[in-house]
This record gives C-alpha cells, sequence and structure tokens, in this order.
C-alpha cells in the first residue's frame, strides 16, 4: 500500500493508505488513520483510529491502544489492545498481545508476539491464540526494510491445533522522511 500524510504535529498524525491485499487474489483496500500519542515519563501511550473499506469486506474499523516501553536502541515492549468491527466479522471482535523486540543493531531488530483475539458481541469468547517471532532488517539505505514473521496461530475452528505460517513483508519509503 501506499501512505500519504495528511497533516502531522508533535502529538497527532493523520493519514491515507491505498493498496492491495493478497488473499491470495488481489483485494484493494483504501484506509483514513488518525493517530493520537503522548510521551511520559517512562512510557509512551498511542490511540489509533482507522476507518477502512476494502473490496472483499467492506467498511470497517479499528480502534488500537498501544502502550510503549522503550530503551533506545536497546529494546521496545509494547502491549496492544485491538477492537474491530468490519461489514464480514462476526460481531465486534478484540484483541491484546504483549511484543518484545531487541535491537541487534541500528539495522536489524528481533522480537516475539504473544496474544489472544476473539469475538466480544453477541457473546465474548476466544477465538485465537498467537505466537510469533519477528525478524527485521534495513536491505537499503533507510527506505527498503524486510520483515519475516513465522509463528503459530491455535485457533478455535480446529480446536485449538497448532496452524504454522511465515510472513514476508517488504517496506519501500518515498518522500522525505524524518527517522528518529
Amino acid at each position: 500500500s501506499l501512505r500519504y500524510y495528511l497533516k502531522e504535529t508533535l502529538n497527532f498524525k493523520a493519514s491515507a493508505d491505498a493498496g492491495l491485499r493478497f488473499r491470495p487474489e488481489p483485494d484493494p483496500r483504501v484506509s483514513l488513520r488518525l493517530r493520537l500519542h503522548h510521551d511520559f515519563e517512562r512510557v509512551t501511550t498511542r490511540f489509533t483510529q482507522t476507518f477502512f473499506y476494502e473490496a472483499q469486506d467492506g467498511f470497517g474499523e479499528k480502534s488500537q491502544f498501544d502502550l510503549d516501553q522503550l530503551q533506545p536502541q536497546r529494546s521496545l515492549r509494547r502491549l496492544s489492545t485491538t477492537i474491530l468491527w468490519s461489514e464480514a466479522s462476526d460481531g465486534v471482535e478484540a484483541g491484546q498481545s504483549l511484543a518484545l523486540y531487541r535491537y541487534l543493531s541500528k539495522r536489524r531488530v528481533v522480537g516475539a508476539r504473544v496474544g489472544v483475539s476473539g469475538v466480544l458481541e453477541p457473546s465474548a469468547r476466544v477465538e485465537n491464540y498467537t505466537a510469533r517471532l519477528l525478524y527485521r532488517q534495513r536491505i537499503h539505505r533507510d527506505w527498503i526494510y524486510m520483515e519475516i514473521e513465522p509463528g503459530f496461530d491455535f485457533p478455535r475452528e480446529r480446536d485449538f491445533q497448532s496452524t504454522g505460517f511465515v510472513y514476508l513483508k517488504f517496506d519501500l519509503i518515498f518522500g522525505d522522511w524524518l527517522t528518529e
């Protein structure tokens, strides 16, 4: 997808995205994302509200609240809470995850994440547990990144039996972007 930043201030960012998801067929997607964050002495809070349209799933919205504890150039701990509603979802879905990332160098990061997700309405129930590892590396200067994320899901529909997967992702950053 391509992201265009509409407005950016010290604690607020607004952006619009357009792109494709492959499921395996291409599925067009557009979204509007609003993000507020605040730095406290030891913790950063971030609230993100996203409104989206996907050709396959229709309209939806996602709310996410993150608590980050960063030790610059060493590690990051993140606790995330997500609530999702879409025309294709089974009511309101929610998830909770804990991620730990370790900076190996200015170019490489490794991490691990565990989480649980489920449905809140019409009745609350756990639908999936997940465990993932992550490796992210800068490939070329500050504008091409590669991410590999192997992991296991334990979905209710398979009686919580493990299902393995590997995600491969490339990020390309164009434009005048300041890195911190």
